[in-house]
């Protein structure tokens, strides 16, 4: 882009000094460069999107791919017990974090009773799901990642067992 003309016909005209001309030239520069900067930036941003859109997209083709071969295979092993997780909603899982935190003051496993990181939780269902289990507010706790897959589907009085038996 140009330098406006009102700029250089101010100059021209000695309305303005040298030192203000030059000033007023570097932040016309400084601006577009900020400006091209932050097109850039916007691009990049768009692009990333559209990537995480496709891989996003590619991950629930696959995870259904997957479910239609492990449907296929329970009924080719003649099993008629088919589960359906549902997605757990959004509302149910913030009020499980949030009754959590009034609990125990902080973000606590509820199988190890020890302090849970951020990025090492994950929410677990008592009664797992394999087993009847649903997703309501009071069949779900948050945990480490760690126990909820060591718990898998045992019930929380299995998991328990299983634990003691080992500690020893």
């Amino acid at each position: 882009m140009k330098l406006p003309e009102k700029i250089k016909e101010d100059y021209e005209c000695g309305r303005i000094s040298v030192h203000e001309y030059e000033s007023k030239v570097f932040r016309f520069n400084k601006r577009q460069e900020f400006l091209e900067e932050r097109a850039k930036e916007k691009q990049k941003n768009v692009m990333l999107r559209k990537r995480r859109i496709e891989r996003d997209i590619e991950n629930t083709r696959n995870t259904n791919e997957y479910l239609k071969y492990l449907e296929d295979e329970c009924k080719r092993l003649g099993l008629n017990r088919k589960y359906k997780r549902r997605e757990i909603a959004t509302d149910v899982v913030q009020l499980v974090y949030e009754e959590n935190i009034k609990k125990y003051g902080k973000l606590m496993c509820y199988l190890c009773n020890e302090p849970v990181k951020f990025g090492n939780d994950a929410v677990d269902h008592k009664i797992p799901v394999s087993r009847g289990g649903i997703n309501d507010f009071d069949n779900l706790g948050i945990t480490h990642s760690r126990c909820n897959s060591i718990k898998n589907s045992k019930t929380v009085e299995e998991y328990e067992n299983y634990r003691d038996k080992n500690k020893e």
